[in-house]
């Protein structure tokens, strides 16, 4: 894991050999080549094993120690296993697992954890495939704490603290069962005395870093959000209501939402389906939607969308629609499809925010200087920030001096990423917070604000 002049570490990629533990030592590159030389001969993708490659099931039995049905146990005792005592919680993961949608409260309270070393790690796993079964995700953590051993050992941390530090990604590592089910991302944030991790749905930017505190910014799209919608499946026989965000899609029970079941036949005119449809609707409205001004995304076959639009009472219908039959899509893919068309719902606060940041670019309301950002974001007087995904900036800020001082012009100034620190006094003060795309931002800006005064 090596260091870049930003200070940010970067994990090597590769299996590692040699024993677990503090004296790991890194693949060679021959042994790299052998093992990529393997994947290559037996796949064809990293879904899917080359033809004539037989799989054994994922389910079968391994520990090959169950009772026969006589009583004996089919697991013979060896030379090397014999006097052996097993202990299964040895290498479980410790339950200090945060929710995967964050508050702004629990977001707040990881980045006010402060101590000489707190060190924050951000991997992209996988929730199946090739990778899984191949352990691809162990193989790459185990090559981030082997790296992260010698880093904290050049901060002049003692080999028992570090030891006492990284027990717990250890333990995590030989965990198999964990990283067994895992989302599209880890967030993982070691500190003296402080252990927690986040299953993130959503894929971070891979990065590692130890400073004074942790690094929160990376986590900003998996923060809750007000910004919800529904979703309404109909048939010709039956309908069925969902809510979605960011996240997930969840259904919806409804008492009394009507259901035709197979009395609806395909010689239902369009009388007919428009009472039916009209009916759910009613329904709809006195139970939920009387009291919502969420958008309603409408999914059915074509010519049902319309004559829902004609009889429905709610007045916020999604311009767009679902084509198609879905009464018996899985709610996985209803909600990827549903995800496509609701994005602009969910861009609405982040593009406010561009908007406002343009229309005031000539003004002393916004800038993009990180020397102008920083302090105001201490001071309270940024209403809305935006940063580029994956930017840093080290130095630090004397908000008693209202001095800042950059890394890059003073090798003995202390290392903190003033970037995250924006954010976190930003959100800290109620503004909000935003990561954004290089195109989304000014030219050559990394950081942009609008500021209240």
């Amino acid at each position: 894991m090596g260091k870049d002049e930003s200070g940010v570490f970067h994990p090597r990629k590769g299996k590692p050999s040699g024993k677990e533990g503090l004296d790991l030592q890194p693949t060679q590159p021959k042994k790299q080549s052998t093992e990529q030389e393997k994947m290559n001969k037996y796949t064809n993708t990293e879904d899917e094993p080359a033809a004539g490659v037989e799989m054994r099931h994922q389910n079968r039995n391994t520990s090959k120690g169950e009772n026969r049905a006589d009583g004996t146990s089919t697991n013979r005792e060896t030379d090397k296993t014999a006097g052996k005592e097993s202990n299964p919680e040895a290498f479980a993961v410790p339950n200090n697992e945060i929710a995967s949608i964050l508050n702004k409260e629990t977001l707040l309270e990881i980045a006010g954890h402060k101590s000489d070393c707190c060190v924050s790690i951000y991997l992209v796993t996988n929730k199946s495939g090739q990778e899984i079964h191949q352990r691809f995700d162990t193989t790459h953590f185990k090559n981030v704490l082997q790296e992260l051993t010698g880093t904290l050992a050049s901060k002049n941390l003692d080999h028992a603290t570090i030891e006492s530090m990284l027990k717990p990604g250890f333990d995590m590592l030989r965990d198999e069962s964990f990283w067994l089910k895992q989302s599209n991302g880890l967030a993982i944030f070691i500190g003296d005395n402080y252990f927690s991790f986040i299953k993130m749905p959503l894929a971070p930017m891979e990065t590692v870093v130890c400073e004074s505190s942790f690094y929160i910014t990376p986590l900003l799209p998996i923060v809750s959000s007000p910004e919800y919608y529904y979703l309404l499946v109909i048939s010709k026989q039956t309908a069925k209501l969902f809510r979605g965000d960011r996240f997930g899609l969840e259904f919806v029970p409804v008492d009394g939402l009507p259901d035709q079941g197979s009395a609806a036949s395909g010689n239902m005119g369009k009388t007919d389906i428009a009472g039916f449809l009209d009916s759910v609707d009613d329904v709809l409205f006195k139970q939920i939607f009387n009291k919502e001004n969420a958008p309603l995304l409408l999914a059915g076959i074509d010519y049902l969308i319309p004559i829902y639009r004609s009889v429905t009472d709610y007045h916020n219908i999604w311009e767009e629609a679902l084509i198609g039959s879905y009464e018996h899509q899985p709610t996985t893919a209803l909600f990827e499809e549903a995800s496509k068309i609701m994005q602009p719902l969910f861009e609405q606060r982040k593009n406010k925010a561009r908007q406002l940041f343009a229309n005031g670019i000539a003004t002393a309301l916004t800038s993009s200087m990180p020397d102008q950002i920083v302090p105001a974001a201490y001071y309270g007087r940024i209403s809305h920030l935006l940063v580029r995904k994956g930017v840093q900036l080290w130095g630090s800020f004397d908000p008693m001096k209202n001095e800042m001082t950059l890394a890059s012009e003073d090798a003995n100034v202390s290392q903190e990423d003033l970037i995250d620190n924006a954010v976190e006094k930003t959100i800290l003060t109620g503004g909000e917070v935003f990561l954004v795309e290089g195109d989304e931002l000014p030219s050559d800006a990394d950081i942009a604000a609008v500021f209240r005064y």
